[in-house]
């Protein structure tokens, strides 16, 4: 498996985590900085990096108003 699928599968799956009962801002920070970590060495791009930090923030933004 080459690094760029490794990183896609990991944010995928603390995503998830982030939509789980329970999760929180701690799951929601371990899905930012698995984003900015694959990004900073260069696994994922730009574009990649837009949109996983903008799926994360709606998540959050969504989990918020709920409570």
């Amino acid at each position: 498996m080459n690094p760029h699928s490794v990183a896609v599968r990991a944010i995928e799956a603390a995503i998830e985590t982030m939509l789980l009962p329970g999760s929180g801002p701690v799951e929601e920070a371990k899905a930012e900085t698995m984003v900015v970590a694959y990004f900073s060495i260069l696994v994922i791009d730009s574009n990649e990096f837009k949109h996983y930090c903008e799926r994360i923030r709606r998540i959050a933004e969504r989990r918020k108003e709920a409570a």
